[in-house]
């Protein structure tokens, strides 16, 4: 199943209070499908995965570090 616009906002809603006012830090492709966004805010480090096939789309945040790139950033 694809994310269309609405999930993806009812995502991005619940993911706001760890995402306002934090700034990008870095953005790694991690597969052809896969990008992790490092964002900082003061005093921490979020990490959120985005998967975008079109099959298992998702965005989460990681609690542990991420596969090494298997594509060159």
């Amino acid at each position: 199943m694809s994310l269309d616009g609405f999930n993806a906002c009812a995502i991005l809603t619940e993911l706001r209070q760890n995402t306002t006012g934090a700034r990008l830090q870095k953005f790694s492709q991690v597969t052809e499908d896969d990008f992790v966004l490092h964002l900082r805010s003061p005093g921490r480090t979020d990490r959120l995965l985005i998967c975008l096939h079109p099959d298992r789309s998702r965005f989460h945040l990681l609690t542990d570090g991420h596969p090494p790139a298997i594509v060159p950033n």
